[in-house]
C-alpha cells in the first residue's frame, strides 16, 4: 500500500482494483452473479525495476458467484477482444 501524510491526513494509493470492486459489490449490496470491469491507476511503493514506474494502469474483468469453467473462457475472450480492439 502506499501511504503518505499530508497536513496530519493520512492518505493511501490504490495498488490493486480486486479490493475495490468487493468493496463496491459488498456496500451497495450487490446480487450474484456479478460482472465488474475497470481501467485504473494504480501505484506501487516499491523501488520499480527497470523500466517499470510506480504508477501503472491496471485492466482488470473480474466475476463474481460463478465457479464454472464457462466463465473462465469468457474472461479469456474477452481479454483477446480487447487487445484486437487496441491493435495489440
Amino acid at each position: 500500500m502506499y501511504k503518505f501524510e499530508i497536513n496530519k491526513k493520512l492518505y493511501a494509493l490504490r495498488p490493486e482494483g480486486t479490493a475495490s470492486v468487493l468493496r463496491a459489490f459488498i456496500e451497495n449490496k450487490l446480487s450474484l452473479p456479478a460482472r465488474f470491469f475497470y481501467i485504473w491507476s494504480m501505484y506501487r511503493r516499491e523501488k520499480p525495476q527497470k523500466g517499470r514506474y510506480r504508477e501503472f494502469l491496471q485492466i482488470g474483468i473480474e466475476i463474481l458467484g460463478e465457479e464454472r469453467p464457462f466463465y473462465d473462457a469468457e474472461i479469456i475472450d474477452q481479454g483477446k477482444r480487447f487487445l484486437n480492439l487496441i491493435g495489440a
